[in-house]
């Protein structure tokens, strides 16, 4: 039985983690695209290419360092979760 009670607190805890982080998460990349150039989303059509593979192919790497950032954060974030037992 106590290990049910281990496994429900657990997953309140990462669900916790997610909800928190979620927010934050969304405003930074949401910030980070508003400062991308809309040349390039443009510059993409004019060429041809799907608004789906605008985004993956084009808009994707540019925001690579917001994701690394994001990711490192919220990695931050929840690195004392195994510090819990």
């Amino acid at each position: 039985r106590p290990l049910e009670v281990n496994v429900k607190g657990r997953i309140l805890l990462i669900l916790l983690y997610i909800f928190l982080n979620v927010p934050y998460t969304t405003t930074y990349l949401l910030n980070f695209f508003a400062t991308l150039s809309k040349t390039y989303e443009e510059a993409a059509a004019i060429d041809g290419c799907p608004p789906a593979k605008t985004f993956w192919v084009i808009m994707l790497p540019l925001v690579q360092p917001a994701l690394i950032t994001v990711t490192i954060f919220n990695f931050l974030g929840v690195d004392g979760i195994d510090k819990l037992d």
